[in-house]
């Protein structure tokens, strides 16, 4: 056992802070991005609760979150200069 974990001691320290933080993200109800798309009008682009997307006259950034148990996804109004909309996804979006 012990020659056993000596020789898996990154892949248990990897495991372990992955393990540390999901805990973490499901304890704190904090959201964390795993995925963004940008959507320009005239693109076909539906998500579930949301009309076409592409219907819009604005562009649209899709942003995919991780909540430590499912998926969520949010929908905001393009902006290249983070005026009347956003530029890129949140990194952390709170509950």
């Amino acid at each position: 056992m012990d020659n056993w974990l000596r020789k898996n001691k990154i892949v248990l320290g990897i495991f372990t802070f992955f393990v540390i933080l999901w805990v973490v993200i499901l304890c704190t109800e904090t959201r964390f991005l795993v995925f963004e798309k940008k959507i320009e009008p005239g693109q076909n682009y539906s998500i579930e609760g949301y009309s076409n997307l592409g219907d819009s006259k604005q562009a649209s950034l899709v942003c995919k979150y991780f909540t430590g148990r499912k998926f969520y996804t949010a929908v905001f109004w393009y902006s290249p200069d983070n005026t009347f909309g956003k530029d890129v996804c949140p990194f952390l979006y709170p509950n």
